[in-house]
């Protein structure tokens, strides 16, 4: 709570001062949890079990889903593409993904030239 009204008044961290004023919090409430823990039930948790398979976890789970977004909105936009009047609004849904931008583009300057020619 302090945190956050230290670092939301800074025009430079603003509102994402509030995400890292709960994050250091939630880190904070956590260190005692797992402390208390320890010495009161005698946890034993070791690095592997604690640390590595989770990021193992999180790392593959991360990959499929950046690869199942992908393959989705690629999928989405090869829809959508195929209505002239659609076209413009999967651009601007898929400008974060270049490869599928490019092919768009690639489509509007052959459009384009195809309009030229007529």
């Amino acid at each position: 709570m302090i945190l956050n009204l230290i670092l939301v008044p800074i025009p430079e961290i603003g509102v994402n001062g509030a995400a890292w004023g709960s994050v250091a919090c939630h880190l904070v409430a956590f260190t005692i949890a797992i402390s208390s823990l320890r010495k009161n039930i005698k946890l034993d948790l070791t690095v592997s079990k604690f640390i590595i398979k989770p990021i193992i976890a999180v790392a593959i789970m991360g990959i499929c889903s950046y690869f199942s977004y992908v393959t989705l909105l690629r999928n989405n936009c090869r829809k959508i593409g195929n209505n002239n009047s659609n076209r413009h609004s999967c651009n601007r849904l898929c400008s974060s993904n270049c490869g599928i931008k490019s092919v768009f583009e690639r489509r509007n300057e052959n459009d384009a030239r195809r309009r030229k020619n007529l």
